[in-house]
């Protein structure tokens, strides 16, 4: 049995399409606009995460489970590092860090994964709400990030820009299909 936490974003550095870029393909000079603008373009790059399953920039996520599944699946890859996992013992309130020399790291797969040593298993926890975090770098480079993502966002940010009303006189699709077509040649298919 498979037990899916929700990764956290803990931070990020920068969005995967820089404001400028953005202004750039919607022919936007003034600067009045720059909050909305902003506000828009992080939710395309949040969205297009979601659909990929995949970082798309160099962030740190924090995910977090109620006991030890058999495995732990990382989500939101490519993984870079494992900063840390950590969990509250039985007899604790506070997490400690569980040594790194104790569970084996998969980061090159396509759903990079933590598991025991061999013949070992991992600690008991306390019985408590997000007993167990892992803390992991991931992402990808803007320098290497794949060019049809990046007019993805482009496209999806700009449809919301442009079409800010729920309502009008022409018809509305959730995403348009263009991003849609860019998007699932990219798609990380994930069972979770």
């Amino acid at each position: 049995m498979e037990i899916h936490g929700t990764p956290q974003l803990v931070k990020t550095t920068t969005y995967p399409v820089s404001l400028a870029e953005f202004k750039k393909h919607l022919r936007i000079t003034e600067d009045d606009e720059n909050d909305t603008l902003e506000h828009y373009l992080s939710a395309a790059c949040e969205q297009t995460e979601s659909l990929l399953n995949m970082s798309l920039s160099k962030q740190t996520r924090a995910l977090y489970f109620d006991s030890f599944p058999n495995t732990i699946y990382l989500r939101f890859g490519p993984v870079s590092e494992v900063v840390k996992l950590e969990y509250i013992a039985p007899d604790s309130t506070e997490y400690v860090e569980f040594s790194k020399d104790s569970y084996q790291r998969d980061l090159v797969s396509k759903r990079p994964r933590l598991v025991p040593m061999p013949d070992t298993s991992w600690p008991e926890t306390r019985d408590l709400v997000n007993a167990v975090k892992v803390t992991y770098s991931c992402g990808v480079a803007p320098e290497k990030l794949n060019k049809k993502i990046k007019q993805a966002i482009l496209l999806l940010a700009s449809t919301w820009f442009n079409n800010r009303e729920a309502l009008g006189d022409k018809q509305q699709y959730e995403l348009p299909k263009g991003y849609q077509f860019l998007i699932t040649a990219n798609k990380r298919w994930v069972i979770v």
